[in-house]
């Protein structure tokens, strides 16, 4: 299990009229969406033995949805549910709340959202990428990658990306796998396939993560010139632009 939200929906819920009063009647219904694998569910409640405390509902095509009393909705944990025929896959997960009232005083509505990211253990930040371009435009980012001390038993470092586009939405994705003491590049199109497509506008930051130690050297082209954009935190912890 992976916990998304420890407490869903926050305890101070509010719509456009103010804050949520549970005993009014109608159904809450949760949306999560995020990199689901078949056979995937999502538990809203506490334990899977609590009888009607707890709902789950099983992911397809990316989303799981299910729809529980507005009177039940007290704060309580959101929590992933691998199913168990494919592997855990990391990523950003997004659950969204929807209020629907059974009388017209309520106007039904949205009523807030939660973010939730699932890594993989041992998997620590080790550099950064500010200024990220996004793939399409007339600007491209290369992110240059090198391994460094990698697990023995692996031979080369996983990287990961966990990045914040320039309007604040998350985003997690994996790139190949980089040999030890070699070097790969990965362009704009290549880091907006890793975390699902990117941001629309903008520019986004990207942390790297990985198992073994990282340098990484980040170069924009714009209209002709390239600029130099890196960041690099040693194993020293100093910063170096």
């Amino acid at each position: 299990r992976v916990l998304l939200a420890n407490s869903f929906p926050a305890d101070q819920t509010t719509t456009a009229q103010g804050t949520l009063d549970r005993a009014l009647a109608g159904t809450a219904e949760v949306t999560v969406t995020g990199p689901f694998q078949v056979g995937d569910r999502i538990l809203l409640g506490t334990n899977l033995a609590a009888g009607n405390t707890t709902k789950t509902a099983t992911a397809s095509n990316g989303t799981a949805m299910l729809s529980v009393p507005i009177d039940a909705m007290q704060s309580t944990p959101l929590v992933y549910l691998p199913g168990g025929t494919a592997d855990l896959r990391p990523g950003v997960f997004l659950s969204a709340l929807r209020l629907n009232f059974n009388d017209s005083d309520n106007a039904s509505g949205n009523a807030g959202a939660n973010s939730g990211t699932v890594r993989y253990a041992g998997i620590i930040t080790r550099a950064y990428a500010y200024g990220v371009v996004r793939s399409g435009g007339l600007e491209t980012s290369n992110i240059r990658v090198t391994c460094l001390n990698p697990p023995a038993s692996a031979g080369m470092c996983s990287v990961f990306l966990n990045c914040t586009s320039q309007d604040g939405n998350p985003a997690f994705g994996e790139l190949p796998p980089v040999a030890a003491n070699a070097t790969e590049v990965f362009d704009s199109n290549e880091v907006a396939s890793a975390v699902g497509g990117g941001w629309a506008s903008g520019r986004g930051r990207c942390d790297l993560m990985s198992n073994g130690s990282l340098e990484v050297q980040h170069m924009v082209r714009s209209g002709g010139i390239q600029v130099n954009n890196s960041v690099v935190i040693g194993s020293d912890g100093i910063l170096d632009k």
